[in-house]
């Protein structure tokens, strides 16, 4: 038993450890609310799957919206 717990952290510790941060940068361009509010929506589901501690995200706004 206590063999597989030590197995366990060892794996959690060493998935922890594989990434760095992630560094992403979303361009966003449509010219409608309903797409731009879409974009917004895939940048929170990342934020929400990585945690904003783990990553930098920069977001570029353009275009006739």
């Amino acid at each position: 038993m206590a063999l597989a717990t030590i197995f366990i952290f060892a794996s959690t510790s060493a998935l922890a450890d594989r990434y760095s941060k992630q560094k992403v940068v979303y361009h966003i361009n449509y010219d409608t609310p309903k797409k731009q509010a879409g974009a917004l929506r895939n940048i929170q589901n990342h934020i929400n799957a990585v945690g904003a501690e783990n990553m930098d995200i920069k977001v570029v706004l353009h275009g006739n919206g």
